[in-house]
């Protein structure tokens, strides 16, 4: 099945897929030589087979980088909201004993980190393949 999302274009142009639903149905813009035609078929859904599994695939690809660079993210933020402990320590006014959990919580942060920054690179080398 296939959604049709128009455009008005003068010379013939191939379907583009832009989305897939949650039913499996293609979003395509699809180009018409007119604004009455591309009105016409304006949210239409055909009967027709579009290939959805490389889209599909891109998808998942891009959700799973988005999750590794959301996990960076919050590992980033946790190593900024604790950086006054390691000032603390360092000035003398705190101990690594009295902070050793968030110290030793500090080192995994930073592993994560630098995993997902090489997951991250080499997604983006794969990509450019």
């Amino acid at each position: 099945m296939i959604k049709i999302k128009p455009i008005i274009r003068t010379k013939e142009t191939p379907d583009q897929l832009v989305d897939v639903l949650e039913d499996g149905t293609a979003v395509v813009v699809r180009a018409y030589s007119n604004l009455a035609e591309a009105k016409a078929h304006d949210g239409v859904i055909v009967d027709e087979d579009f290939d959805i599994s490389a889209f599909i695939a891109e998808r998942k690809s891009v959700e799973a980088l988005n999750k590794v660079e959301a996990e960076k993210q919050e590992a980033l933020q946790y190593l900024k909201d604790t950086d006054y402990i390691v000032i603390k320590i360092a000035e003398g006014v705190a101990t690594k004993e009295e902070y050793s959990s968030i110290l030793i919580e500090r080192v995994n942060k930073r592993i994560l980190v630098n995993e997902r920054v090489k997951s991250i690179s080499k997604e983006d080398s794969i990509a450019k393949e």
